[in-house]
């Protein structure tokens, strides 16, 4: 076994270097110790012993090569991946995690001597304790084995243009499967890395040079979009039946800067589990509501991220105006195709995960180019 891995590892290595001189572009392995508690925000402690938690990771980047307007405006990024061995330091009840991460490194501040970045990862992790109610009914933060995966950081990289720099930083980082399983109260641990990041190709890769044709940001328009998701999750108690959400939105986004956009949209939503709240006969106009909602979020190349909170204008299980807030990611398939993404969530309450597609009129002059 220890002989494939020393293989495994090689072979990676190699890899990485031969993409690095065939792409032309910085490549990094980096190896970090994570330590840090459990963030406690259900107030649980006095009935569970919480401890510390520690865990390593490995991930492996790539610096964009300024091809794209986008690469300048972000401050030649890294994207990559990353996994993840993670003790919760509580294995009768919470046990250990093994998780896989795309990953997204922005400079915030960029120097010789330090860089000074934000590190945005999401992906997907497999517990290996959850809920059970004979074995492990104390774990009301899981209710499955596999969840989502986050992890938001900041980081300091000392020395960032050397082959060899050291990486110190702080992160706050959830599991959560979105309701599909109850109890789902959301593991979040807040965690300090120390760590190392070796850079593959011997001398730093050549950065192509912003094209001024491309980068011109004054034909800004608006963008529409619609999308069509779906979701399921469970309401009331564990191991009961699961229903199907479905959501359509449409959404107006004008470009402020090269990077941040803004809008508004209408959502139309139907919860199947709603059924349980509402003191009267169900059918499915009444479990259908509609608000609107305000956004704001970044685009990079073919990604837009976005934070959309709104208020409910008709709903027969919610106040007229009751908050809800969406965390959306959409990728851009081809001109006018999209694939979507989103976390529904309430004071951090995750009510359902949805996946959809959409499609849009129009395109963000920042970053037409494709």
């Amino acid at each position: 076994m220890k002989t494939l891995l020393l293989f495994a590892t090689i072979w990676m290595m190699t890899l990485s270097a031969a993409l690095a001189q065939q792409g032309g572009r910085d490549c990094f392995w980096s190896v970090d110790y994570f330590r840090g508690p459990v963030y406690d925000h259900r107030n649980m402690s006095g009935a569970l012993q919480l401890g510390t938690t520690q865990g390593f990771g490995v991930s492996y980047l790539r610096r964009v090569n300024g091809s794209e307007p986008w690469h300048h405006y972000y401050r030649l990024p890294k994207l990559g991946v990353a996994a993840y061995y993670e003790d919760f330091n509580y294995p009768e009840v919470l046990g250990k995690a093994v998780s896989g991460a795309l990953v997204s490194d922005f400079h915030i501040v960029k120097r010789r001597l330090f860089d000074f970045d934000l590190n945005i990862q999401a992906g997907a992790a497999y517990l290996t304790k959850k809920f059970d109610a004979q074995s492990n009914n104390l774990n009301l933060y899981i209710g499955a084995k596999f969840a989502a995966f986050f992890r938001f950081g900041f980081e300091l990289v000392a020395m960032p243009e050397s082959r060899v720099a050291v990486v110190a930083g702080a992160n706050f980082v959830h599991y959560s499967n979105g309701a599909m399983k109850l109890p789902n109260l959301g593991l979040n641990l807040c965690q300090l890395n120390f760590g190392a990041r070796f850079r593959v190709n011997k001398e730093l890769a050549p950065v192509r040079e912003l094209d001024a044709s491309t980068a011109d940001a004054s034909g800004r328009r608006w963008q529409y979009q619609a999308f069509m998701s779906f979701g399921c999750r469970e309401q009331g108690t564990p191991l009961g039946d699961k229903y199907l959400v479905t959501t359509m939105a449409f959404n107006c986004l004008k470009p402020i800067t090269r990077k941040f956009v803004a809008g508004v949209g209408f959502d139309l939503m139907r919860d199947g589990s709603e059924a349980n709240d509402y003191d009267g006969e169900s059918n499915f106009a009444t479990l259908v509501s509609g608000g609107v909602h305000g956004s704001a979020g970044l685009e990079f190349g073919k990604v837009y991220a976005a934070l959309e909170i709104g208020g409910y204008l008709f709903s027969k299980t919610k106040s007229a105006f009751d908050m809800y807030d969406r965390v959306s990611v959409n990728y851009r398939i081809g001109k006018r195709l999209l694939a979507h993404v989103g976390l529904r969530t309430y004071l951090m309450k995750a009510y359902y995960i949805e996946w959809g597609m959409g499609c849009q009129i129009g395109s963000i002059g920042a970053n037409k180019k494709n």
